[in-house]
C-alpha cells in the first residue's frame, strides 16, 4: 500500500493463510489489513479492479473511509443497467445506491469505476486536445501514480535474480522498497526546506 508521492506505507507477504473478514472477500480483507492503522480518519483509499468490490466500499464507508477503484464487470451487486450500457466515446452511464457510486464511461475502452466521494460530475482535462473526463476517474488516475513510483524506486538496481530462493527475492524486494523510501524521504525534507527558506526569504 502506498501514498500517493510513492512512499510505502504496509507491505504484506502472501503465505497462503490469510485470514477473511465477514462480509468481504479474501481481497478486500487485504485492503483492510494493510490500510487499517488509516482508517477511521477520514481518508481516502484507492484500489484497482482486483480488490475493489460493493462490499468493500460499504465497509470502508462505515470505517469513515472514502473509497474509489476501477471494477471488474463480474463482481456481484454491480447494476444491470450501468454494466450492459452500449457506450459511444465520452459517453457516461452511472446509478448511486446508498453510498456507493457505480459509474461507466466510454474512452478508447469502456473504464467501470465504483466511489463513495464522488458523482457522476465531469471535469475538463487541459491539453494538446482538451476532453472532459468523469472526476472519478481522475482521482483514481492521481492516486494510482503512488503505486507505480513505488515499484519505479524499488526496481532500480534490484538484484533479484530468476535462480534466487524465494525468501531471498521477499529480502531483495524489501531493500528496493526501503530505496524507494529514502528517496520519498529526501524529497519531503528538501520540499519542506525549500518551503522554510521562501518563508523566511
Amino acid at each position: 500500500m502506498c501514498c500517493s508521492n510513492g512512499f510505502t506505507w504496509s507491505y504484506s507477504i502472501y503465505d497462503g493463510r490469510s485470514h477473511q473478514l465477514p462480509g468481504l472477500d479474501k481481497p478486500g480483507t487485504v485492503v483492510v489489513s494493510l490500510a487499517e492503522l488509516l482508517l477511521d480518519e477520514g481518508r481516502i483509499l484507492i484500489a484497482d479492479n482486483y480488490y475493489t468490490s460493493i462490499p468493500l466500499a460499504r465497509y470502508l464507508k462505515e470505517r469513515k473511509t472514502d473509497f474509489c477503484g476501477t471494477v471488474r464487470k463480474p463482481r456481484r451487486e454491480l447494476p444491470p443497467q450501468v454494466i450492459q450500457q452500449k457506450l459511444q466515446k465520452s459517453q457516461i452511464a452511472a446509478q448511486q445506491n446508498e453510498c456507493v457510486t457505480v459509474l461507466k464511461w466510454h474512452d478508447k475502452r469502456d473504464v467501470l469505476t465504483l466511489s463513495t466521494c464522488h458523482t457522476h460530475e465531469m471535469q475538463m482535462v487541459k491539453g494538446f486536445r482538451p476532453v472532459l473526463k468523469p472526476k472519478m476517474v481522475l482521482t483514481y488516475n492521481e492516486g494510482k501514480k503512488g503505486i507505480d513510483i513505488a515499484d519505479q524506486l524499488a526496481s532500480y538496481n534490484s538484484p533479484v535474480r530468476k535462480s534466487c530462493i524465494w525468501y531471498k527475492k521477499i529480502a531483495a524486494d524489501l531493500f528496493g522498497y526501503m530505496r524507494g523510501q529514502r528517496h520519498c524521504n529526501l524529497q519531503s525534507i528538501a520540499s519542506i526546506q525549500r518551503k522554510n527558506y521562501t518563508a523566511s526569504g
